[in-house]
């Protein structure tokens, strides 16, 4: 529960225009109509992250790894981890 809270918090907060310019630049297309069943825009990167953690049912040692690549690379990272996770999984 605590690195739920944790990660929450390092995705949270109003991401930069160059975040979500870069990650419109590099958003992966299989993604597109399960964020817009979700009605998630583009624009709004921290509900897409949001919304993949719970697609996924993360585990404690994923959490970890997330959190860490977080602090080392960034929230636009763990957004893209995410996304590669949900791909591999369900595509």
């Amino acid at each position: 529960m605590e690195d739920k809270l944790r990660l929450t918090l390092e995705l949270a907060g109003d991401w930069t225009p160059e975040e979500i310019e870069q990650y419109e630049r590099n958003r992966k297309s299989k993604l597109g109509p399960l964020y817009a069943s979700a009605g998630i825009p583009i624009n709004n990167p921290e509900a897409r992250a949001e919304y993949l953690k719970e697609v996924l049912n993360l585990k404690i040692e994923d959490y970890s790894t997330i959190i860490t690549i977080a602090k080392e690379k960034g929230r636009l990272e763990v957004l893209k981890t995410l996304e590669k996770w949900v791909i591999e999984t369900f595509f």
